[in-house]
C-alpha cells in the first residue's frame, strides 16, 4: 500500500505544472530558426505584487510554469506584470546571436541575460512599443530582443509590462529577420502609399467642391492611417523616436477613426439624390 501511494505521489508531481519545465533551446552556427515559435521554450511567472526585480528573482526564485502547458489565467486585456524565463544551450565554441521577435506591439519589455558560469547579469535591454526605437538594437516594426548565447547552458529573463496579455514570440537568425524586415517594408509602403493617395485625392475634391463629406472622409483616412501605423508597428520606422508619444496615443486614433466614420456616414446618408454626384467622383 505504501509503495502504491509513493508511485501515485511521484506521478502527480511529474504531471503537475509545478513539476514541469520548458525544454532547452539548442543552437549552433548552423541553426535555422525562421519564425520558430517561442512558446514551447518559455516559462512564465505572474508578479501579482508588481514590485519584484530581477535581483529578487535571482535571490529567491519563484515557481515558473511552462507556458505551453499552463497559460496564465490573466490572458487577455488586463494590467499585469509577467516574468518570462527561457534557457538556451549553445553547443558551439563561439557566441551565437539570435533574435526574439514580438509579433504584435508590446508596451514595455526589460531583458536580462545571465552568465552561464557565474549567473551574474551580463546583458540588459529595455525596449517596447512605448519606448524610443533607438533603444532597440535591431530596428524593426515590432520589439525585437537580441539574444547573445555564450557557449554552454545560459538562462535569460524578461519582464513584460503590457495591457494586452499575450505571448506572441518567435525566434529568428539575423539574416532571416533582415529578409523578413525588407519584405515588410515593401508591403507596408504599398499599403500606406495607397491610402495616402486616396486621402490627397479626396482632399483635392473637398477643396474643389467645398463639400463637407469629402473632408470627413479625409479625416477618416488620416485617422485610419495613424491607427494602422500603431497596429503594424511601422510608425517608429517612418518617424523614429518622434513616434514614441503618438504610439502611446493609440486610444486617440481609435476614437478619431470611429468619430470620422460615423460623421461621414451620417452626412452621406442625409444627402439623398445628391449622393449620386459625390459617388461619380469617388
Amino acid at each position: 500500500m505504501r509503495l502504491l501511494s509513493t508511485i501515485i505521489l511521484f506521478f502527480l508531481l511529474v504531471r503537475s505544472p509545478m513539476g514541469e519545465a520548458a525544454p532547452v533551446l539548442k543552437v549552433d552556427a548552423s541553426s535555422v530558426m525562421n519564425a520558430l515559435p517561442a512558446d514551447p521554450y518559455l516559462e512564465v511567472w505572474e508578479d501579482e505584487s508588481k514590485q519584484a526585480s530581477i535581483h529578487d528573482l535571482l535571490k529567491t526564485p519563484p515557481i515558473f510554469r511552462d507556458l505551453s502547458v499552463e497559460p496564465p489565467q490573466a490572458m487577455g486585456y488586463s494590467k499585469a506584470i509577467f516574468w518570462i524565463r527561457f534557457h538556451i544551450e549553445n553547443t558551439s565554441d563561439v557566441e551565437q546571436r539570435i533574435y526574439l521577435e514580438a509579433t504584435d506591439p508590446q508596451q514595455y519589455l526589460d531583458f536580462f541575460a545571465l552568465d552561464p558560469v557565474t549567473q551574474q547579469i551580463v546583458d540588459r535591454q529595455s525596449i517596447g512599443s512605448f519606448r524610443p526605437i533607438s533603444q532597440q538594437r535591431f530596428k524593426y516594426r515590432f520589439p525585437v530582443l537580441e539574444v547573445i548565447a555564450r557557449p554552454g547552458l545560459q538562462t535569460f529573463y524578461f519582464r513584460l509590462d503590457v495591457v494586452s496579455v499575450t505571448f506572441p514570440y518567435s525566434f529568428w537568425t539575423k539574416d532571416e529577420l533582415l529578409e523578413k524586415a525588407s519584405w515588410d517594408r515593401t508591403a507596408l509602403a504599398f499599403f500606406f502609399g495607397c491610402f495616402t493617395i486616396m486621402a490627397l485625392y479626396h482632399l483635392l475634391l473637398g477643396l474643389t467642391t467645398k463639400r463637407l463629406e469629402y473632408f470627413l472622409y479625409v479625416g477618416y483616412l488620416i485617422s485610419f492611417i495613424l491607427l494602422q501605423m500603431f497596429v503594424t508597428g511601422s510608425g517608429s520606422l517612418y518617424f523614429g523616436d518622434a513616434w514614441t508619444l503618438p504610439n502611446q496615443g493609440v486610444a486617440v486614433w481609435i476614437t478619431m477613426t470611429i468619430i470620422f466614420t460615423l460623421q461621414f456616414s451620417i452626412s452621406f446618408l442625409r444627402l439623398g439624390p445628391e449622393r449620386l454626384n459625390l459617388i461619380r467622383w469617388t
